[in-house]
């Protein structure tokens, strides 16, 4: 089954290359320009907070655009909270040899039947055969690779 293409699940590792210049940056910028709408649990904030944080830290950016990011995330990325789909990930994970952070975020593109993008390729990897149609590697992200939004 094919999932939709008007949509897309995003997890954290894709999301903080949107704010930070990091391997496969180019390809996460393309992504909220192929999708209509752009989805993730509400753990997205707390990951990528975290994430920006240790930039902070390591003098790699600036801690002010901390905030800056995160009201653009919360500008373009509608979120559901993670309460609600944490049964359901314990069971992927526990199932598929995952972590439930990384469950989550499929059980959402599941529920939504979209893809999601990910810059984890080895959860691509493991998961790709279970959920076929649902998971895209960031890596694997080109201009012709994404459907294109309005």
């Amino acid at each position: 089954m094919s999932a939709r293409t008007d949509a897309a699940v995003v997890d954290a590792s894709v999301a903080v290359k949107w704010f930070a210049q990091e391997v496969l940056t180019d390809e996460a910028l393309r992504v909220p320009r192929a999708f209509l709408r752009l989805i993730a649990p509400d753990i997205i904030f707390t990951e990528v907070t975290s994430a920006l944080l240790k930039k902070v830290r390591r003098h790699e950016m600036a801690g002010p655009l901390v905030h800056r990011a995160i009201d653009v995330l919360a500008d373009r990325v509608a979120t559901t909270s993670t309460l609600t789909l944490v049964r359901d990930a314990y069971d992927i994970a526990e199932k598929n040899g995952c972590s439930v952070y990384y469950a989550v975020y499929v059980v959402r593109a599941l529920q939504e039947d979209c893809p999601l993008v990910t810059a984890d390729e080895r959860l691509v990897n493991a998961l790709k055969p279970v959920y076929p149609g649902h998971l895209i590697w960031l890596g694997d992200v080109n201009e012709n690779s994404l459907p294109r939004s309005g």
